[in-house]
């Protein structure tokens, strides 16, 4: 569509934006995100977040300054402080972002293979705390998914690794059954409904150096969804019951480690909460946003900022998608025009 190509130009030459394509999905989430945290600065205020970002995330020093951020449909409360953060996490979403453009515009097994061992000494190079993001997903001949995977240096020798999915895949996060609002009740039996809700982010702590920079690893993970035409080994259960369970695996007490248990080391994750799926199969970009939600927590946003801004994120992809439609009916008046 009208937008998106307009904005796929800048990073994929307009070849990755096919429908729930995780490169596509990204590009498009991080363009509203930077539209959103663009108009909440106001003119009078700016925002500095060249340097280390992982310094902008970690940096608890109180700002009591307090800004009232300006959107066309709503006034939000934010710190200068919370500003920046969020403004940081934008780029490193951005930084993602450029990093898979590149393994898509690669052009032979070899060259991807040296952005991977680029990739990989990245994530050697991480300071402690330090924070990175990348797409993730699959593109398969049945199914298709897109996630988010958020990758900390926690200590000189472990990683931790965020799974962000709100679709496909689920199956394998956490759930639990939740009582709907007492107002509504089932008919047939009088008893108050229920919702099932998963844990969307999944967090996978102390994982060994050499298993988070193993450059075969992230061959696999990230041939799952650049390598074209799709392919039936392209699909979920690669990822849950091959990829993921293999870097929770490293030696833990001497013994090695199941994904079940390292699922449970962090159930009590803070900035982890019960969230509702995605149930139509087509709103890829809530992956995205699962794991930009799980960031913000981190850094100090409340549930209301966070709603609020998932909230402006909404509008903006509904006003996106009125530009979409008014290009296209452009389009096709200036084909009958030419007919006649």
């Amino acid at each position: 569509d009208v937008y998106k190509r307009q904005v796929s130009t800048q990073s994929t030459g307009g070849t990755q934006l096919e429908k729930g394509n995780p490169l596509g999905t990204v590009l498009v989430t991080e363009k509203i995100l930077q539209t959103i945290f663009k108009q909440l600065t106001p003119s009078n205020l700016t925002v500095t977040t060249s340097g280390d970002l992982a310094t902008v995330l970690s940096n608890n020093t109180s700002q009591v300054s307090t800004i009232t951020a300006s959107l066309t449909y709503y006034s939000l409360q934010l710190t200068s402080q919370q500003l920046e953060r969020a403004v940081a996490l934008q780029q490193l979403l951005r930084s993602g972002l450029e990093f898979a453009a590149g393994l898509v515009r690669a052009s032979s097994p070899e060259e991807i293979r040296e952005l991977i061992v680029e990739w990989t000494s990245r994530l050697t190079k991480l300071q402690q705390g330090e924070i990175i993001l990348c797409p993730g997903g699959w593109t398969g001949l049945t199914s298709i998914g897109t996630l988010l995977y958020i990758i900390e240096r926690t200590s000189e020798d472990h990683y931790s690794f965020v799974i962000c999915n709100s679709g496909a895949g689920l199956e394998y996060h956490p759930s639990a059954v939740f009582l709907c609002p007492a107002e509504s009740t089932e008919v047939d039996s009088g008893a108050p409904p229920t919702k099932l809700k998963y844990k969307t982010c999944l967090r996978i702590e102390k994982i060994p150096k050499e298993r988070m920079t193993d450059v075969g690893f992230w061959l696999v993970t990230f041939s799952l969804w650049i390598k074209d035409p799709p392919s039936e080994f392209h699909r979920v259960e690669v990822l849950y019951d091959v990829l993921f369970p293999w870097l929770a695996s490293g030696q833990q007490g001497g013994r090695q480690r199941l994904l079940g248990e390292a699922m449970v080391e962090t159930a009590n994750d803070p900035h982890s909460v019960w969230r509702t799926p995605a149930r139509s199969g087509t709103s890829f970009h809530k992956s995205i946003m699962e794991g930009v939600r799980y960031l913000l927590r981190r850094v100090g946003f409340s549930t209301d900022q966070i709603k609020q801004i998932s909230y402006a994120f909404r509008i903006e992809y509904l006003l996106k998608a009125g530009k979409d439609l008014i290009g296209l009916l452009q389009q096709k008046g200036k084909k009958k025009k030419k007919k006649k």
